[in-house]
């Protein structure tokens, strides 16, 4: 999926199998939302992005925020 192909809000799902030192370490996901650009070519305010582990949403950035949605999943 490319920035310039999607149409916002959209949705990834991932499924991630935890093994070895992961089990106990935990793994860290990160989703990067970045700025779009709007019909007159200006920049639009980054959109708000979430991430949802087994259908809990256990971190959630507003509209407008600099940084990624991180977590660590065990």
């Amino acid at each position: 999926m490319t920035s310039d192909t999607v149409t916002l809000p959209w949705k990834k799902s991932e499924r991630v199998e935890l093994e070895g030192a992961y089990l106990t370490q935990g793994m860290l996901v990160s989703v990067q939302a970045g700025h779009s650009q709007t019909a007159d070519g200006k920049l639009a305010e980054a959109p708000s992005c979430s991430i949802t582990v087994d259908g809990k949403t256990v971190v959630t950035k507003p509209v407008g925020t600099i940084g990624a949605c991180e977590c660590k999943v065990k």
